[in-house]
């Protein structure tokens, strides 16, 4: 019996031994995760027991309302989960200081908007980041560093690659370290990719004839073969050029019926403001004014008052339409006056203005006559709002009408 309750005391002490290291074992388990879609990993990176993340394909990640930045604080490893995945980042990153992006196993990261790095940035074998458009930029601050590394083995496919598409603007106050691969696509970049040094890729770089390429004191003739190690010198001079001026893109207009749209200007270049002026026929009022891009996307109008609207113009052709319907204003008051009628302003500003009642609660009768009591119920009240002075007048003046023969009927 004795026997028995120290084994079982050995065995709980035992089990009170390892329960720790179960527990680190399952905690350092914890900080790795499979992501299969953009909320995954946004959740991925937001939490902070996870340090890599393994991509399971193609993922994009849009700007929302709740995603519209993106921030890396602590060190994350995006490893490849499938075969050469890929994932597109919409919203601007920043790589905070201390914290660190590694890339490793053939991931492809193409960052459409701004990425800034105060941390680091490592481009591992096999991988790629690549920026395009021209919204997308990567600015390195002092303190931060990015680097791309070269692979060490034969069968691997490329070293690290860092591709800077045309117009992307690279600002480096930190570290660029180019052990694998730099691409560049416009002279700026390959400027300063030149004084970086390592692996450069010119992808489509066109050189001015007024930049020359020297050897020592010579130009090289590209012509002559070369049979030995060689050495080029790039020797910058400026052009003085204006600067290109940006691209304007075309506001379209679909007024239809009933009123008219007027804008200006009639093209604007991308962050312009766009003034869109509604003018509807009499007897109508706007229904419907919506301002959509190239997509179909809408784009957010603030009114301004007085018929004027502005819009901030995106970098595609916009399309403005608007929608007509009747003014119903004047059935609040009264149903026979029609729109087109000349007199329609001055009845739906007196009706507005207590002026009027009409001959019944529904009908103004405008081609019926109008007697003294009537001419002087106007008046009252008009002069019910008017200064002591006024209404004096006003009073003196009610019996005009007596003066005439035909006072007693006044036509309308």
């Amino acid at each position: 019996m004795k026997k028995r309750i120290f084994n079982f005391l050995t065995a709980l002490c035992l089990c009170l031994t390892l329960l720790p290291t179960v527990a680190a074992a399952k905690e350092t388990a914890g900080t790795a995760t499979e992501v299969k879609t953009s909320d995954e990993l946004v959740g991925a990176l937001a939490d902070p027991n996870v340090t890599t993340i393994k991509l399971m394909g193609e993922i994009t990640v849009n700007a929302t309302e709740n995603v519209k930045e993106l921030t890396i604080d602590r060190p994350i490893t995006l490893v490849n989960g499938t075969h050469a995945p890929s994932l597109s980042l919409r919203p601007p990153l920043t790589i905070a200081k201390g914290g660190a992006l590694t890339l490793k196993g053939r991931v492809f990261f193409y960052p459409c908007d701004s990425v800034t790095v105060n941390g680091s940035l490592t481009v591992g074998a096999g991988c790629e980041v690549t920026f395009e458009g021209d919204q997308s930029f990567l600015t390195i601050n002092q303190g931060g560093t990015v680097t791309t590394v070269r692979t060490t083995n034969a069968e691997a496919a490329e070293s690290g690659l860092l591709s800077l598409g045309k117009n992307v603007a690279l600002t480096v106050d930190g570290t660029l370290v180019n052990n694998g691969g730099l691409s560049v696509s416009d002279m700026e970049n390959l400027k300063k990719a030149a004084s970086i040094g390592g692996d450069l890729i010119l992808n489509g770089v066109t050189v001015d004839k007024d930049y020359t390429l020297d050897n020592g004191n010579a130009k090289w003739d590209f012509d002559t073969p070369v049979t030995e190690n060689l050495t080029l010198t790039a020797k910058w001079e400026k052009i003085h050029t204006s600067a290109p001026s940006a691209p304007r893109y075309d506001v379209a207009v679909s007024d239809g019926a009933r009123g008219s749209v007027t804008v200006s200007p009639k093209s604007a270049s991308k962050g312009s403001t766009v003034t869109v002026t509604v003018t509807p026929d009499k007897g109508y009022a706007l229904e419907t004014l919506t301002v959509t891009d190239k997509n179909g996307s809408a784009l957010d109008l603030t009114d301004r008052g007085n018929g004027k609207y502005t819009f901030t113009m995106p970098s595609s052709p916009v399309t403005v339409a608007a929608t007509f319907m009747d003014d119903n204003t004047m059935l609040n008051f009264f149903v026979d006056v029609p729109a087109g009628a000349y007199y329609y302003d001055a009845v739906l500003w007196a009706a507005e203005g207590g002026i009027v009642t009409g001959t019944d609660a529904v009908h103004f009768s405008p081609n019926a006559s109008a007697r003294t009591t009537s001419l002087r119920a106007s008046r009252s009240r008009r002069c019910s709002t008017a200064s002591p002075r006024r209404r004096a007048w006003t009073r003196r003046r009610a019996a005009w009408p007596r003066e005439f023969a035909d006072f007693e009927l006044v036509s309308s």
